[in-house]
């Protein structure tokens, strides 16, 4: 863990030095560090770039870390478009819902430490709020199944600015449960907001001093903080929209859901995050498991959601476990393997922006399966030239243009009918003659796996978190 560099300081002058210097060294000092993944990190990088340019993101940030060390940590855009300040390392960003990850780890600390029972009514903790006539517990609270709301239609912005966890209760405390707990899964912030009041009197003090002290200060969480609107905060980003063209975020202020989507933070502190996670010292094996590990209604259905983290399989069947976060100019994506001890954290300053599990599971591959190998080659001779074929997207039959040059600063793109071309970014070269090519395009990443015989190809693509079958035959040769 020596090579997370973290910047002080003590004057506004000293500040700016100081972390200048900061900036320099978490560029440079993971790369050097760490030449077996240049090849990873080339091809990463060069995916990023041409995400950037095709979702036409302001900002992106992104880090990856590998059995708690720092291997790559890049900024990409701006982190401030009218004043062309560019993202670096050390740029704040709106993780939105990546802050319930942070918040279950704070209420384990309760638990371990025997200050939280996560099945006691939470009223033992919170006798402000309001019997429902059922009791509703941490866990439920933590999983999503006590039935607690999520946002109305307009709640989205706010412009209190709420001085204590439990006056934010007020918005929601008077309405009824959804559902009985433990009958349904509904995904709810508000319930991470009687969550964090729960841990704040177990504590026996305020939410966000002691998620400081038990969570950010032990981990050296240095550069995340609550986003209070008020504060001067070096090195938050300015926070963008998109309509039709990118805008000025709507203002908000996001005191009324620090625990469930309120916090600002880097990409290098959310993997460092990850990676204590996973490399022990932390929180006990065990409450590291509950906390990955799926809930279940009382009828035995498996909700998908543990607690604070999504359980999944990556495409090879690779545990992993993450937590996507949107907020008002804020779009983050937290990934962790616990198997390879690889974690993976990218911010955006703009909602929408496709940073979701597919892109976390393409850059995954890069580092897991070619760390050395820079993939950002032509596409092999015998299978250049256009392409047409057939998929199936939402149902719905397409035809599209697929085409393989001999250019490696372009290797192809990919058109569905008259959707927006595809740039096809990188080429892999898999086993039994399959061969994967990754595309970045507005909506996001996309990932084709195809073998071909005789001018033809069959195969699959994922793209918008959907997988389907795609066929095609080669149209023209190329002119070269």
């Amino acid at each position: 863990m020596q090579l997370w560099r973290i910047a002080q300081a003590v004057t506004i002058g000293a500040l700016y030095a100081v972390e200048l210097g900061a900036q320099s060294a978490a560029f440079e000092t993971p790369h050097i560090a760490h030449r077996r993944y240049d090849g990873a990190i080339t091809t990463a990088r060069a995916v990023a770039e041409r995400l950037v340019w095709e979702a036409d993101l302001p900002g992106l940030a992104i880090a990856v870390a590998i059995r708690g060390d720092l291997v790559w940590s890049e900024g990409f855009g701006y982190a401030d478009l009218e004043h062309r300040v560019p993202v670096t390392p050390l740029t704040k960003f709106r993780i939105g819902s990546v802050s319930k990850p942070l918040t279950a780890a704070a209420l384990m600390t309760l638990v371990e430490a025997g200050r939280l029972d996560l099945d006691a009514p939470i009223r033992r903790y919170v006798r402000q709020f309001p019997d429902k006539g059922e009791p509703i517990t941490a866990r439920q609270l933590a999983g999503h199944l006590a039935g607690i709301r999520h946002y109305n239609e307009g709640e989205g912005i706010n412009y209190h600015a709420y001085t204590d966890v439990l006056q934010a209760l007020e918005i929601f405390a008077a309405d009824s449960l959804l559902h009985p707990p433990d009958t349904k899964y509904r995904y709810s912030s508000y319930g991470y907001n009687l969550l964090s009041a729960v841990i704040q009197a177990a504590a026996g003090e305020d939410f966000l001093r002691y998620i400081e002290r038990a969570v950010l200060q032990p981990l050296g969480m240095r550069h995340t903080i609550a986003d209070h609107t008020d504060s001067i905060i070096p090195h938050r980003t300015a926070f963008y929209r998109r309509d039709g063209q990118v805008l000025n975020a709507q203002f908000t202020d996001n005191s009324y859901k620090w625990a469930g989507g309120g916090f600002l933070s880097t990409a290098e502190d959310l993997v460092r995050f990850g990676s204590a996670l996973l490399d022990g010292g932390f929180l006990q094996a065990e409450s590291v498991e509950l906390l990955f590990t799926s809930q279940h209604t009382m009828a035995g259905e498996a909700t998908g959601y543990g607690m604070g983290w999504r359980p999944r399989e990556d495409w090879h069947g690779r545990r992993v476990v993450h937590h996507g976060g949107s907020s008002k100019g804020g779009r983050a994506f937290l990934s962790l393997y616990p198997e390879q001890h690889l974690v993976i954290a990218m911010l955006a300053n703009i909602n929408p922006a496709p940073l979701f599990e597919q892109e976390a599971q393409t850059l995954a591959h890069f580092f897991l399966e070619h760390p050395a190998d820079t993939l950002l080659v032509t596409a092999p001779p015998r299978i250049r030239g256009t392409y047409e074929f057939t998929t199936v997207l939402r149902d719905d039959s397409l035809t599209g243009r697929f085409e393989l040059s001999g250019s490696a600063r372009r290797p192809g793109w990919m058109q569905w009918q008259d959707a927006a071309p595809i740039s096809l970014v990188a080429v892999d070269t898999l086993h039994a003659g399959e061969t994967r090519f990754v595309g970045a395009g507005a909506q996001g990443l996309l990932n084709v796996w195809l073998s071909f015989t005789d001018g033809r190809f069959q195969g699959r693509w994922d793209w918008l978190g959907r997988t389907s079958d795609i066929r095609g035959s080669r149209s023209r040769h190329p002119s070269n």
